[in-house]
């Protein structure tokens, strides 16, 4: 070697002569990790000046790694209390980060760290485990357990983790982060009968990823195919006796370097492939030692330029240059600092950066390392204008300096050269950094067009905004016309309905009146009477809904009695509760005189306690329930009921929403409820109670404060009105009974009639109409009407369409399929018009479609007619001797069993007893 080499040692700044770890980064910086006893450091060279910089200091060892996931780390070990601790660590402010993990237990080999950069940490100690860094992982693993001592974990640049220990066994592990995070484990062959001692004391990469593995014994394996990991190449040890903590590392030219205890030896790969052995090309053994052991090379050799390197040992920080090469090239410059404005600028040279107008003044700081003499080194260097095409500053002429400013830099962008010359009298490739100075930023171009943009933005701007004022006073006009229209409107309407409404209810209510009426007069009146009431009620509920959108309807709040008022109301259902044996409880809180406005409260009570009676079903309950809190009052009504899916919440206060069409109800009520209580100031909410309740909540203000004044009617408390409240009663049982008609006796001669409607009121009045000519059974829904056709078998099924649990249509369907049923004629009612549903209907197999409201004559000629067909039919195939299905059936079912009956008559003829028994046999 010569004289082409040289050590920093303690005396040049380093903290310890026996240097454990080295980490080469940009910008002309090592870090180098020293030991000293039972203590370490990590210090920060700048290798253009050679001076040192501690990071850190303490107790322990310090190495620095590169695990694979592209982060440095600071692994710290401390041999008394066996813990071993991994930390970010920033290599460009030579602080330390968080802390990764921390190991007290199993003790980890340095050489034994890998990460994936997916949030994995893999680790060798007594086995192989996986540290992950976050509580839920994104990319899970199931690593498998790796059993004995893991001494080298590395990562190829395919992302397969190698695996070796000291008992001659190497796994590669493929990760999937798919399929539950999978792992697939190889196990490489044992390559003892290729190597005197194969034990494992280095893994590594190279360039091409071919893998090469250190050994005990100093050998070298080369492993050329990774996919065929089952052949290696081997380099043999150039010396007797063992190697110990081989440190493999490759420079620029494909060369790999490997330092051991006995020395530093360089290896060029084979160039014949026949060849299953390589050799190293050169020994060196310790510098300026007389060929003695003492000096070990403890870290890789890295490479600063070409056959320029160094590495750490025992005995200091050595820097050399390899002998066998006979060019000396010029040395190679590398920008180490710059200042703009007296401020340090990181990263110049690494990028092109773009500085502000007034960040003109540089300072650059440069160095080459030279392994001869480097004070002997001259540099040169230019700034070129890369705008203009024109040299701001020529080269400059050779000098030991390697400091430059430029001041007061005009805008342009830049490109700075710097070169260093060498002993042979050459001038090495230069090292180059680019960089833009930018205008101020009233001279630059897009400043200009904004300024246009701008006008020309404004121009239109102030066009824009006459236009959409004339068409906004426009539509404004329009709304205002449509709102006042839509008002007159469901006034006039309203009206209109209200007329004819008491021209019905002022005579009902005049006979009612009257003593000893008739029990079935008295229902009929009573039944118009309430039904002219609902009417009433819809079409108050409709002109509210106009006056709200129309913004019409405005707050009379005023004083009064809450709470006889919610009492009242809560009053009028009690009826409701008894009929349908619903446990009704009533827990009201008492209250002085609030601030409230009747009108708004009163429909809101009604509208939600019926909803509440309405679906809460037979042996449910309902609670009604308030409560005063910090100046609104809360009310609350929960009932039986299923619950609500999030999605229907959402939609249960819209305008005119229904689950289906076969729902209930117009979905004006709780519309018309959100929207009163909001002009109230209040809110209402729905949410589900344990398993099978729901309760609705309204909170509004009841103090003077919450109002304005406008909203407001001062009346004297001493005045306060009577509050009447019209009690929610229909048609009870018994009277419904007294008043009905005698029915058939139901036997076996009688013709039976199942009347299938979920309104009590409609489905009482058809069974009396026909109560005289049929045995009437009736149903409150489809699957009670399906239940009772099989077990009495009717004559005649009349069936509303819309029901609950089973509609009309669904029905029919069941009866026509079924064979015990399909021969009964079935007559549909709905309120459903048009012809599209009439054909819907008559295509299920209905004999009937009837639209309400009906005639009941008309009802009652229909059904007349179907029975005289369904009886002459009868009659005329009684005198038949030869039955023909097709001539006869009125449906598939029928057909079908007519085809079958035929059959087994005509084997079995001579026999008809055996027959008949047949028949009852298999008539299910």
């Amino acid at each position: 070697m010569g004289g082409n080499h040289f050590y920093l040692t303690k005396k040049d700044g380093l903290y310890s002569n026996f240097i454990i770890d080295l980490l080469p980064e940009g910008n002309g910086l090592l870090y180098v990790s020293t030991t000293k006893g039972d203590k370490g450091a990590v210090q920060q060279l700048e290798l253009s000046s050679g001076k040192f910089k501690t990071c850190i200091e303490g107790s322990g060892t310090y190495n620095l790694i590169k695990p694979g996931d592209g982060k440095v780390y600071l692994f710290k070990e401390k041999g008394k209390t066996k813990q071993q601790q991994l930390f970010e660590f920033d290599t460009q402010t030579g602080r330390v980060g968080h802390k990764v993990f921390d190991l007290k237990k199993d003790w980890v080999y340095k050489t034994a760290i890998a990460a994936d950069g997916k949030g994995h940490f893999f680790t060798g100690s007594t086995e192989l485990q996986v540290i992950p860094l976050y509580n839920e992982m994104q990319y899970p693993l199931k690593v498998p357990s790796l059993q004995g001592k893991i001494s080298h974990i590395k990562f190829d640049s395919q992302g397969r983790l190698w695996v070796g220990n000291p008992y001659k066994q190497l796994f590669r592990l493929t990760l999937s982060y798919k399929d539950n995070g999978t792992v697939k484990v190889e196990k490489v062959d044992d390559f003892s009968h290729l190597i005197k001692e194969y034990i494992i004391e280095a893994l590594f990469f190279d360039q091409k990823n071919t893998l090469w593995i250190g050994t005990k014994s100093g050998d070298l394996l080369h492993i050329e195919k990774s996919d065929r990991y089952k052949e290696a190449v081997v380099y043999p040890s150039l010396t007797v006796g063992y190697g110990e903590s081989s440190q493999l590392n490759e420079d620029s030219n494909g060369v790999i370097w490997n330092t051991s205890s006995t020395g530093l030896y360089k290896y060029v790969p084979r160039q014949n492939k026949t060849s299953r052995k390589g050799q190293a090309t050169y020994r060196f053994f310790d510098f300026g030692k007389a060929n003695t052991l003492s000096n070990w090379v403890s870290t890789p050799v890295f490479q600063t330029g070409n056959n320029e390197y160094y590495a750490g040992t025992q005995n200091g920080l050595l820097f050399f240059k390899d002998s066998q090469t006979d060019t000396l090239p010029p040395p190679r410059v590398t920008l180490t600092q710059a200042s703009v404005n007296d401020s340090l600028f990181y990263g110049f040279g690494e990028e092109k950066h773009t500085l502000k107008d007034h960040q003109n003044n540089l300072h650059i700081v440069f160095s080459a390392l030279s392994f001869t003499d480097e004070d002997a080194v001259q540099y040169s260097y230019r700034l070129v204008s890369s705008h203009t095409k024109k040299n701001a500053f020529g080269w400059s002429a050779p000098s030991s300096q390697n400091i430059v400013n430029f001041a007061n830099l005009q805008p342009d962008n830049y490109i700075f050269e710097v070169r260093a010359l060498g002993l042979n009298g050459k001038w090495g490739r230069p090292s180059i950094a680019t960089f833009s100075i930018a205008p101020p930023w009233y001279k630059t171009w897009w400043f200009a067009l904004l300024c246009i943009l701008a006008v020309a933005l404004a121009v239109y701007s102030i066009f824009k905004m006459r236009l959409r004022s004339i068409n906004r006073r426009r539509t404004n006009q329009k709304l205002r016309e449509m709102d006042s229209f839509k008002s007159r409107f469901f006034a006039n309407i309203s009206h209109e309905f209200r007329t004819p409404l008491t021209l019905i209810t002022a005579p009902v209510e005049k006979y009612l009146s009257q003593p000893n009426l008739p029990a079935e007069q008295k229902k009929d009146l009573t039944t118009i009477n309430q039904n002219a009431d609902r009417l009433l009620g819809l079409v108050d509920q409709l002109l509210d809904l106009s006056k709200l959108e129309s913004g019409h309807k405005k707050l009379q709040v005023e004083q009064g009695n809450l709470y006889r008022l919610m009492q009242q109301l809560a009053d009028a259902f009690w009826y409701q509760a008894e009929q349908k044996q619903i446990d009704y409880s009533v827990e009201l809180e008492e209250t002085n005189v609030v601030w409230f406005d009747r009108d708004i409260v009163e429909k809101s009570i009604i509208n939600l306690l019926g909803n509440a009676f309405k679906y809460t079903p037979k042996g449910g309950s309902v609670v009604f329930s308030s409560e005063r809190k910090n100046g609104t009052f809360e009310l609350s009504i929960e009932n039986t009921a299923l619950h609500f899916s999030e999605e229907k919440k959402k939609q249960l206060f819209n305008r005119f929403h229904q689950e289906d069409d076969n729902a209930d109800g117009t979905g004006i009520g709780l519309a018309l409820v959100k929207e009163l209580i909001t002009l109230s100031h209040g809110t209402i909410s729905v949410t589900n109670v344990g398993t099978d309740r729901i309760c609705f909540t309204l909170s509004f203000p009841i103090e003077e404060k919450a109002y304005a004044p406008e909203e407001r009617i001062e009346k004297s408390t001493e005045t306060l009105p009577e509050i009447e409240v019209k009690r929610m009663k229909g048609i009870s049982v018994e009277e419904r009974t007294a008043a009905k008609k005698p029915s058939q006796k139901l036997d076996e001669d009688s013709r039976i009639l199942l009347v299938v409607e979920d309104n009590a009121e409609l489905r009482a009045y058809l069974c009396d109409i026909f109560s005289d000519a049929f045995a009437v059974i009736e149903a409150q829904d489809g699957e009670e009407g399906w239940e009772k056709a099989l077990k009495w078998v009717p004559d005649m099924v009349i069936s509303d369409v819309m029901m609950p649990k089973k509609t009309g249509l669904e029905l029919c369907d069941d009866l026509k399929t079924d064979p015990r049923t399909s021969h009964i004629p079935i007559v549909l009612l709905t309120a459903k018009s048009g012809e599209e549903n009439q054909n819907t209907g008559l295509q299920t197999g209905a004999d009937d479609y009837i639209t309400k409201p009906f005639k009941t004559k008309h009802l009652k000629q229909k059904v007349q007619n179907i029975i005289a067909t369904r009886q002459r039919l009868r009659e005329r195939y009684r005198q038949e001797i030869v039955l023909m299905p097709k001539d006869l059936a009125f449906s598939s079912t029928d057909e079908s069993f007519l085809q079958r009956y035929r059959t087994y008559w005509k084997r079995n003829s001579p026999h008809p007893i055996l027959v008949l028994m047949h028949l009852v046999r298999n008539w299910e």
